[in-house]
């Protein structure tokens, strides 16, 4: 996502100095201890909100957007991260949904943490320049407890840049480190959607229309290439 100096100074940097207290870092989701991984039928749930939310984020439908993103940014998705901290930065232009300085620095920081999209790299150091040095260590501690909530490590989540057999254009796929173990639990389809070879090839392509299917059950679909990034916002 390009944002823009004017945006920066004008908006960003007001909002830092009201919003980024101690106070206010003291009682932030990325606060709480770290969970465990997701079983299959979790795992079910976090792609289809993954699939759901950049559905409605491409069509800038940001307050339906944001329940789903939730649940996939809180399941390690790096996409749904930038997402929610995006709209939350409010560098989405949108009115529909409250504005949260901190818990939006947060989500934008555990995306661009590690292996990742430049894009969110770019744009989550913009935001980090665009603060005083005194709020930097806040800032710090801030992303610190997202990533050990909501990164690689708590979520049983890796992410990297994978390309497509014959093409030149890569894109960030996300995988559930378990979902070897949980073969047998669910149906062929799903299993290969959730997969990164799935992801890659978009072998769910076929069943886009009801989403990724539950445990033992139907396939299901990708139509938003589940691990990618993509939308509107420059990458997002």
């Amino acid at each position: 996502m390009n944002i823009t100096k004017q945006w920066i100074r004008q908006t960003l940097l007001i909002c830092f100095a009201i919003a980024i207290t101690p106070t206010s870092l003291a009682v932030g989701e990325g606060t709480d201890e770290a969970s465990a991984g997701p079983g299959p039928t979790e795992m079910v749930e976090i792609m289809n909100a993954h699939v759901t939310a950049g559905q409605l984020y491409r069509k800038k439908k940001y307050g339906e957007a944001v329940e789903h993103l939730e649940i996939a940014a809180k399941g390690g998705m790096k996409r749904s991260q930038a997402q929610l901290g995006a709209i939350l930065l409010g560098m989405t232009g949108s009115s529909d949904v409250p504005r949260d300085t901190t818990r939006g620095v947060g989500w934008l920081g555990v995306a661009a943490h590690g292996n990742t999209e430049p894009a969110y790299r770019k744009t989550y150091e913009q935001v980090y320049n665009a603060i005083t040095p005194a709020q930097q260590p806040m800032i710090d501690k801030l992303v610190d407890g997202y990533v050990a909530k909501y990164g690689p490590d708590a979520t049983s989540v890796s992410c990297e840049q994978t390309r497509r057999a014959g093409t030149r254009m890569s894109r960030l796929i996300c995988t559930f480190d378990d979902l070897h173990k949980y073969r047998d639990q669910l149906d062929p389809e799903t299993f290969g959607a959730l997969s990164a070879d799935g992801q890659i090839t978009d072998y769910a392509e076929n069943y886009r229309s009801s989403g990724f299917g539950g445990t033992g059950g139907s396939g299901g679909g990708n139509s938003g290439g589940p691990g990618g990034g993509g939308g509107p916002g420059g990458g997002f």
